[in-house]
């Protein structure tokens, strides 16, 4: 996933996550007459709560697998200023031009076996809105 200036992000699953804390605080209990194994595991836990927790607040989060949107890998960055995007609109049938002032660029995809192109604001901002 792209993140803010084209940096890419491999956001980890929240579920994943959670499920790999509950297993390290289940081992912890075996420990209670071994406080350093115990303080380890409590410990561990809390480390990869504590990168879950600043994910989450980048805004950054995956999807279980099965279901959404998957973005791809990224392959490269193709260009650097992506002057405008036109297309006719599923909906509506008309034809519309987006012009993104140097504000874009276009990186190279493989999604789902497929190679594909992906179109992202340079600071990570949103390039559309709900109208």
């Amino acid at each position: 996933m792209l993140g803010p200036g084209g940096r890419i992000v491999e956001p980890r699953s929240e579920s994943a996550v959670i499920s790999f804390v509950l297993s390290l605080l289940g081992e912890a209990r075996t420990f209670v007459n071994d406080k350093r194994m115990l303080l380890h595991h409590l410990s561990d836990a809390q480390e990869e709560l504590h990168k879950l927790k600043q994910q989450v607040e980048a805004g950054y989060h995956r999807n279980p697998r099965g279901g959404g949107f998957d973005a791809g890998k990224v392959v490269a960055k193709l260009g650097t200023d992506v002057h405008d995007i036109r297309y006719t609109h599923a909906d509506d049938g008309k034809h519309y031009e987006h012009e993104f002032n140097g504000d874009a660029e276009v990186y190279a995809v493989v999604r789902n076996g497929k190679r594909e192109l992906l179109i992202s604001h340079i600071r990570g901002l949103p390039l559309w809105d709900d109208f």
